[in-house]
């Protein structure tokens, strides 16, 4: 199969759903992985996703992906909304809403909560927002990389 030589060409994920009993056993790791092969040989360098439902705002970011700027309102006010509701502390919420402020106008590597906050699963979890992964961009490639190859 050939390679296509063209860095805009995008996948898009708006629904990736798994039933309750498939989540958790790194099925999505595996299809993904089998996905990744694909998408290299034909030169997909994107991946766009909308994450939400249950765990899909934790899941994305786990796999490396970064929230679009304009999620920069969304993001903070479902993190209020997750310290008013008691899912996660105040000082976790004030430690997230410091490190979020550096990101106003700029792209989100929400990924960084996924990996760097012992708040960021309950944050992220139920979330809402658009976002993407530039396989062009070592460092997410690379986390993405490792992610999907985890068996679990």
């Amino acid at each position: 199969m050939p390679v296509i030589d063209n860095p805009s060409v995008e996948q898009s994920h708006d629904l990736f759903k798994l039933p309750k009993s498939a989540q958790g056993v790194g099925l999505s790791k595996k299809i993904f992985r089998d996905l990744y092969k694909q998408y290299k040989n034909v030169g997909i360098e994107t991946i766009l996703v909308h994450a939400n439902l249950n765990v899909g705002g934790y899941t994305w970011a786990k796999y490396g992906f970064t929230a679009n700027e304009i999620e920069y309102s969304n993001i903070l006010d479902w993190a209020a909304m997750r310290r008013k509701s008691g899912d996660i502390n105040p000082e976790d919420y004030n430690d997230f809403s410091q490190w979020l402020i550096q990101y106003r106008d700029k792209d989100i590597p929400i990924y960084e909560i996924a990996y760097g906050r012992e708040y960021g699963k309950e944050l992220l979890k139920g979330s809402d927002w658009e976002g993407y992964i530039h396989f062009s961009n070592e460092k997410t490639k690379k986390i993405f990389e490792d992610y999907i190859a985890k068996e679990k």
